[in-house]
């Protein structure tokens, strides 16, 4: 039994659960590992032994366990506070593409326990320091120690590699071993990642010293992280939800799609995340819970809708109706952009684009992946926001007029979000920041302390909006219960209750066509498009038919929202594009309508 300090009892709650939860078949390698290497003392630890870790012996991919306390571990024999540097160091890789990334970031964070948790002081995206490096995302992770460590602690921690302009998240884990003075090298693997077009394996290990120190803040720092874990939803394993409703059927959860394409995935009911997986080619992922996934055009639900919403409940719905040009200048030759909303660009009505300029063109997507055009390349670079801007206003105009058809373009999130903080600033002043106030008034309330998102390349940057975001599973279970509740959380009304409402398709609006096809029974439909949410229309027999509102994300990323309190997420990289699945699996724990 691990001995832990009767003072943090939900730190030892949450690495049980972080521990616990397999899902669907995630198990460790069937594989037994490779010995260790010659001369290695590793006693009864097969892999990651205080020798290889203490003189650095060559890395290689393991079974993830092996990140986690063996059988025979007690609690830490020290506490870590203080600055963990890491040296950059070159990754050995094995996969389809590598796309010249191939060094592990140089690292300098402060690091602090808080009981039996290793907590870094910084969780949002931290930049890769060298050519050729990843930037990098750091979860809290644990410490402890084991019996044959040579009278050291250790310490592993989650982590996420991504970079500055695609949405991609790779996920991995390190650890080291460290006493009050020293620590030993860093050791890491990749080995699971939400990239359609680069999955990928990294393993290393670098070169770390540890500069103890007296942390400012502590113990506020201390409080909030335990008033963070405390917020969280319950979370009980995958297997425990037909036992909790036997009325439950998940064969449809899983349809047409490989597990080993599915990062993460569950079902919330009310304040309990069913967790489902987190799988990886090394094993259960030891942090699943904590585990980001780049989830592409999710962050246009997530992160311009509910910016929009909290503006509308700030100054009212009339910002809907705000013109973009009163906001931006809007360099371009044509006068397509007068009379373009707010509204306008989040419901990809703006009316602004190249492709396909027939109105009767079943062309949804007619520019959102036209990679010849030049155009489209600029905008998706990840550049300063001016830049950004200039290539989505080189866009054309459309025959028609805005408010009228869908077509679905990222710059237009783009945008909207510069537009968005160019309004704040004329409501609160020249350095009010829109996307602080989005932390502040909305994410930390609903218990969500970091949300790593990508930025432009500013002094002062902004979020892209369109994508961006890297959320976990407690996220994204705190956003659809806001949602869910019309925009309310503890009593407090925080998004526009109406424009909620609206968007999770509870008044009459069905919002705009398009010919986006979803997927149902044994045939499929197209889905409809409304404040950056997409929805389709879910018959269960002798029931009721209902409309079902959805987040979906470049790759087979998806969020699906009913009416009934209940949600379900599935980040993959398989790309399969299925929400009606998630929302046919939830059908029996209560009705839908």
């Amino acid at each position: 039994m691990k001995r832990t300090s009767p003072a943090f009892p939900i730190l030892l709650a949450l690495t049980i659960v972080l521990t616990a939860c397999g899902g669907d078949g995630s198990q460790p390698a069937t594989n037994a590992p490779p010995p260790p290497p010659v001369g290695s003392t590793c006693f009864d630890r097969a892999e990651l032994c205080v020798d290889e870790l203490l003189n650095g012996t060559t890395a290689r991919l393991v079974d993830n366990s092996f990140y986690m306390p063996d059988g025979n571990f007690a609690a830490a024999l020290h506490a870590f506070a203080g600055t963990l540097d890491v040296s950059t160091a070159q990754m050995s890789v094995s996969g389809a593409e590598a796309t010249g990334r191939d060094f592990f970031p140089e690292l300098s964070v402060q690091f602090m326990t808080v009981g039996d948790a290793l907590l870094p002081l910084v969780r949002n995206v931290i930049v890769g320091g060298s050519e050729g490096s990843w930037d990098i995302i750091l979860s809290p992770g644990r410490i402890w120690s084991e019996s044959n460590d040579q009278g050291m602690s250790r310490a592993s921690f989650p982590f996420t590699l991504v970079t500055n302009q695609w949405n991609e998240a790779h996920n991995g884990v390190a650890t080291f071993l460290f006493d009050d003075a020293r620590v030993s090298n860093l050791r890491f693997q990749v080995t699971q990642e939400t990239s359609l077009w680069n999955k990928v394996d990294f393993w290393g290990l670098a070169a770390a010293s540890y500069s103890p120190d007296i942390i400012a803040d502590a113990a506020q720092i201390e409080q909030d992280f335990i008033d963070e874990l405390v917020a969280r939803v319950d979370v009980k394993d995958w297997s425990e939800l037909t036992v909790d409703f036997p009325g439950a059927d998940l064969s449809e959860f899983g349809r047409n799609i490989l597990s080993a394409d599915i990062s993460a995935s569950g079902i919330l009911v009310d304040n309990t995340l069913y967790f489902n997986s987190a799988n990886t080619r090394r094993g259960a992922y030891p942090y699943p819970l904590e585990m980001r996934h780049g989830v592409f055009s999710v962050t246009k639900s997530a992160q311009a809708a509910l910016t929009m919403l909290r503006l509308a409940e700030k100054y009212g719905e009339q910002v809907f109706d705000l013109f973009v040009t009163d906001y931006l200048n809007v360099t371009v030759t044509h006068d397509g952009w007068n009379g373009v909303t707010f509204g306008h660009l989040l419901n990809m009505v703006a009316g602004i684009g190249d492709r396909f300029p027939d109105p009767n063109a079943q062309a949804t997507f007619a520019d959102e992946n036209d990679e010849a055009s030049s155009v489209w390349a600029a905008t998706w670079n990840n550049l300063p926001k001016g830049s950004k801007l200039a290539a989505a206003f080189r866009y054309g105009d459309y025959p028609w007029a805005p408010g009228q058809i869908v077509r679905y373009n990222t710059a237009h999130t783009f945008i909207l979000g510069a537009a968005m903080h160019s309004f704040y600033e004329t409501m609160e002043g020249q350095n009010a920041n829109v996307w602080q106030m989005m932390q502040d008034e909305v994410y930390r309330p609903i218990g969500i302390r970091v949300m790593p998102t990508i930025q432009t390349l500013d002094a002062d940057p902004i979020p892209i909006y369109g994508f961006g975001l890297f959320l976990n599973a407690y996220d994204t279970a705190r956003i659809t219960q806001l949602l869910s509740n019309d925009g309310a959380y503890n009593g407090q009304q925080i998004l526009h209750r109406g424009r909620t409402r609206q968007s999770m398709y509870k008044t009459i609006d069905a919002g705009y066509g398009t010919y986006a096809s979803v997927p149902i029974m044994s045939n499929s439909q197209n889905a409809h498009y409304l404040n950056s949410f997409w929805s389709f229309t879910l018959s269960v027999p002798a029931t009721c038919t209902a409309r079902i509102p959805f987040m979906w994300g470049y790759g087979g990323n998806f969020v699906v929202i009913l009416q009934n309190g209940i949600s379900a997420f599935r980040y993959a990289d398989g790309d399969v594009h299925d929400p009606a699945a998630l929302a046919l699996a939830t059908t029996g724990i209560r009705p839908v309508c």
